[in-house]
């Protein structure tokens, strides 16, 4: 098989078994979230290798080293300071690299792709150089710049609780996935968007609070609601009722 040229998104999806790759030359794309579900692979190897890639410290990029593509799971260090060539860290490129505890985001990254942190569950800080343009951190919590926008709660943060700073006015898809040390989360009055996943996958919160001045969402006994609680928006998965009446 020659001519291989494309890798597409999750070929190798449930194949838990699996612990090296080999891949013949000619691959010039590798789709996102490739072997986001392969917790045991610990070597792909790609013949003609450096025509379309690069590699640093087992680190997956781009030949012209612009795009992280794919961090190594069973990767020992705590701390990864991503190099300034970077511009692009693909989907899923950190998904469940469960050592790394602090991610230095260096001042060139401009898109952060989709879950790339997802299950990252030892991570609890994300530093932002401060001349990034598009992306700040506020007590080694991932923002855009303009800190409206809630992208990432890093999971390994080992809080409790957290109340939203005052002026966010969005909550991103995942932006709590995996947090399953917090237990309760506040909403200040300026949210005025909550994607539909933002809360998806944080098994032990038990109370989410909303501000009374909020114009779009509301809680009561800890359960989100819209503004005029004629929709439940969020049930904690984290209670510990055995029945709830709506």
């Amino acid at each position: 098989m020659r001519e291989f040229g494309e890798l597409e998104c999750s070929p190798f999806w449930g194949c838990d078994n699996l612990k090296s790759i080999t891949f013949p030359s000619g691959l010039r794309s590798i789709e996102y979230r490739v072997f986001k579900t392969n917790p045991n692979i610990t070597q792909v190897i790609i013949d003609d290798f450096y025509k379309y890639y690069g590699k640093e410290d087992k680190i997956l990029f781009n030949a012209d080293m612009t795009r992280l593509i794919q961090y190594p799971r069973n990767d020992e260090k705590s701390l990864y300071r991503i190099p300034e060539t970077i511009t692009v860290i693909e989907s899923s490129a950190f998904s469940n690299c469960k050592k790394l505890e602090v991610l230095k985001i260096s001042k060139n990254i401009i898109d952060i792709g989709y879950i790339s942190f997802s299950g990252c569950t030892s991570l609890r800080e994300i530093e932002v150089d401060k001349e990034n343009t598009k992306y700040t951190s506020v007590d080694g919590v991932l923002f855009d710049k303009t800190k409206t926008k809630l992208i990432m709660y890093p999971p390994g943060k080992n809080k409790k609780s957290y109340r939203i700073p005052d002026g966010t006015t969005d909550i991103e898809n995942y932006a709590f996935d995996d947090c399953n040390t917090l237990t309760e989360i506040t909403i200040p009055d300026s949210v005025i968007n909550i994607d539909e996943k933002a809360l998806y996958d944080n098994v032990n919160i038990e109370k989410i609070i909303v501000n009374n001045n909020n114009s779009n969402y509301s809680s009561f006994d800890g359960i989100l609601y819209n503004k005029t609680k004629t929709e439940i928006i969020r049930y904690p998965a984290g209670r510990k009722d055995k029945y709830f009446k709506i």
